[in-house]
C-alpha cells in the first residue's frame, strides 16, 4: 500500500483480493470466482482502473464501502461526531 501512495490511480490484484485506486482512493474487493475468471480471460483490464470497475460490477460495492466509510460516528468520549475517514 506504500508503493500506492504516490499513484493517483492503480490497480492491484493477489489472487481474489483485488485493489483498485481511482483519482486517490482506494478501494479494497474480495473478487467472487466469477470475476476472477473475468480478470483471468481479459487481463488487459488491469492497465486502466475504471475499465476494471465497470467490467466487474463493483461500483455499486465501492459506493456502499464508502457511504460506510463515511458515516458519522459519535465519539463517546467528547460527544461529538466524526466520520470513519477521519
Amino acid at each position: 500500500m506504500q508503493a500506492l501512495q504516490p499513484t493517483k490511480d492503480a490497480v492491484v490484484r493477489a489472487g481474489a483480493l483485488l485493489i483498485v485506486k481511482i483519482d486517490w482512493v482506494v478501494q479494497v474487493h474480495q473478487l467472487t470466482a466469477v470475476q476472477q475468471a473475468i480478470l483471468d480471460h481479459q487481463v488487459t483490464l488491469v492497465a486502466s482502473p475504471t475499465e476494471i470497475i465497470a467490467a466487474l460490477q463493483l461500483q455499486e460495492s465501492a459506493m456502499q464501502e464508502t457511504a460506510i466509510q463515511t458515516a458519522p460516528l459519535r465519539d463517546e468520549a467528547s460527544g461529538t461526531a466524526t466520520t470513519a475517514a477521519n
